[in-house]
């Protein structure tokens, strides 16, 4: 039997709902929900105005002169985020077999710092395996054999080391 949903996927990545209109949807979901936790203005209306032209804004930098896909990657990271929720769904059903308060176990064991550093490696694993990587490193930046390592290894001293200060910055926040 032939695939029924092939031609459908094909036809809404060729309308642009992959490559612009799911991507600008996920935008201005966080944009909004950004807004709305930081209660920086109090009406919903400003909120939802202000997350819909930032996210315009964003996807009209990155569609008009710079033309980054964002798409393609975007939906691999989500797939391996799916693929990862997913495992660890079932980990934790078959955890709690064994602990009869799961959450007590799993809410001392997530207040480490080591569980903090896990999910940031997760996530940084799942940022470069997914190509999302391209969109901070253009593709002109590695020109020759050696200028691949030594600026791969500068951008993620870069942003390690920027996590690492915010890291510092909020738990010494939560000491005072």
């Amino acid at each position: 039997m032939p695939d029924l949903f092939r031609p459908i996927a094909e036809k809404l990545i060729e309308l642009g709902f992959l490559g612009f209109f799911l991507p600008w949807l996920i935008t201005a979901a966080i944009f909004w929900g950004l807004l709305k936790k930081s209660k920086l203005f109090d009406s919903m209306i400003i909120n939802a105005i202000l997350a819909l032209s930032a996210s315009f804004f964003l996807w009209g930098y990155l569609i008009g002169p710079t033309a980054i896909e964002l798409g393609g990657p975007l939906s691999i990271f989500m797939a391996q985020v799916s693929v990862l929720i997913l495992v660890m769904v079932f980990g934790l059903v078959a955890a709690s077999m064994f602990y009869p308060d799961l959450s007590k176990t799993l809410g001392e064991t997530f207040k480490t710092r080591s569980a903090m550093y896990v999910m940031i490696a997760l996530f940084f694993g799942l940022f470069f395996t997914s190509g999302l990587y391209r969109i901070l490193i253009p593709e002109g930046v590695f020109t020759g054999p050696q200028g691949d390592v030594y600026t791969l290894i500068l951008i993620l001293a870069i942003l390690v080391g920027g996590l690492f200060i915010i890291i510092g910055i909020q738990s010494s926040k939560k000491k005072e």
